[in-house]
């Protein structure tokens, strides 16, 4: 049986317990504060997990504890421990509430820091009205679902249907909603509709002719955020392109009427230089 000690303490650690078992068996019962990623869909759910530095701990079956820990521990993640669900005592767990019921799990991935970080500007926002936001190049759609869970009507916008499909997959499993819009952006770009969001979100992606229409897509005393890669992280790693990578100063010019709230440049912890800006578009 699973010493007492290591389930209290999995239990208390900012640790993630990821149960690789079939969702049907997470649902009957599963170890408290653990989310449920079936071992066969890893894959295609990596971006529900937390950053790589956070630790990792994983409960199933003996063999998809093996493929799992390879799988993952080759792509960066750190494995704490791992816990064959065979030495579980569930009546023990009951016992101390460290077993949970149901579908329901916590959020363990995190929006782009930026978002989180100023998350109650837009809560200012949404005092006075309804909220409406668009987060354009959402890819699996973490910030778009960030977006949903403060209470705005939200469409993730991309040109990957791919990709908005590991949204729809992650908006049901937190029980969010949120509406995907998979389009050729820079091709169409006049399908951006004037004064129709509260809130439009743009996070590593960059296409300058898109800049007026992102302009006039927002609302009078909406917001942009903006964040994205700068000229010198090329030397760094991707992109290189340089129609990829801001110039020194380049948001805020662009948005210079607008009333800027935030910027920053700086560098990630690996060299690349990125931009960000916050502002709010004349009322």
């Amino acid at each position: 049986m699973i010493q007492p000690s290591l389930i209290e303490a999995l239990v208390n650690q900012p640790i993630c317990i990821v149960d690789l078992r079939n969702t049907s068996d997470f649902v009957e019962n599963h170890i408290a504060k653990s989310i449920s990623i079936p071992c066969h869909q890893l894959a295609e759910r990596l971006f529900e997990l937390p950053s790589k530095a956070h630790p990792l701990w994983v409960v199933g079956e003996a063999r998809s504890i093996e493929v799992a820990t390879d799988f993952l521990s080759q792509r960066g993640y750190h494995i704490q421990g791992e816990t064959a669900v065979e030495n579980i005592d569930w009546k023990w767990l009951s016992s101390i509430r460290a077993r949970q019921f149901g579908g329901e799990m916590p959020v363990l991935w995190h929006p782009t820091p930026i978002l989180k970080k100023y998350h109650h500007l837009i809560a200012q926002h949404r005092q006075t009205t309804p909220t409406t936001a668009l987060d354009l190049g959402c890819g699996s759609g973490r910030d778009a679902l960030y977006l949903s869970m403060l209470g705005c009507d939200t469409t993730g916008l991309d040109i990957r249907q791919d990709l908005l499909d590991k949204a729809v997959v992650m908006a049901e499993q937190y029980d969010c909603q949120f509406t995907p819009w998979c389009v050729d952006i820079e091709a169409e770009p006049h399908l951006l509709s004037p004064n129709c969001y509260d809130i439009i979100v743009v996070f590593r992606y960059l296409h300058r002719p898109l800049f007026p229409y992102i302009k006039q897509a927002l609302k009078p005393g909406g917001l942009i955020f903006y964040q994205t890669f700068m000229q010198g992280a090329e030397r760094f790693g991707k992109p290189k392109n340089p129609r990829y990578l801001l110039q020194g100063g380049e948001l805020t010019q662009t948005f210079s009427d607008y009333k800027v709230i935030v910027k920053v440049e700086e560098n990630l912890h690996d060299g690349r230089p990125i931009s960000s800006l916050v502002a709010q578009k004349p009322k």
